[in-house]
């Protein structure tokens, strides 16, 4: 996913991609972006822990405003550390995040591995 994820930013032209993801996935986006040449922005370690505990609720059920608010508030911080692009690293981010709640390209790393396997599959 980091890799297909990765690609997807390049081709939207951007350089610096901010990831919203697991604590443990984030060390795997780091070496995949710096491997396409792309810097990755990252939360700070107070601001991670809120995404975590933010990512349970979630996985709990929990869909409403509030998680949504609060998950666009990463984002734009993400944004305001210079992130020209926010990639959801877990599954759950689009459940309350998209496109239409950011300024910069959204990149939903499960749909471009899904996009980049089938691209694949069809490659001559």
């Amino acid at each position: 996913m980091p890799h297909a994820a990765g690609l997807a930013a390049r081709t939207a032209g951007v350089t610096r991609v901010g990831v919203l993801g697991a604590a443990g996935a984030l060390g795997l986006y780091r070496q995949r972006l710096s491997h396409l040449g792309l810097e990755m922005v990252s939360l700070g370690d107070h601001e991670q822990i809120e995404f975590m505990a933010l990512l349970y609720r979630i996985k709990s059920g929990d869909l409403g405003s509030a998680s949504r608010e609060t998950m666009a508030g990463l984002a734009h911080r993400l944004v305001a550390l210079g992130a020209e692009a926010v990639i959801a690293g877990c599954t759950e981010v689009p459940l309350v995040l998209n496109q239409d709640d950011l300024g910069v390209p959204f990149i939903d790393a499960t749909e471009a591995l899904a996009s980049r396997c089938v691209a694949v599959c069809l490659e001559p």
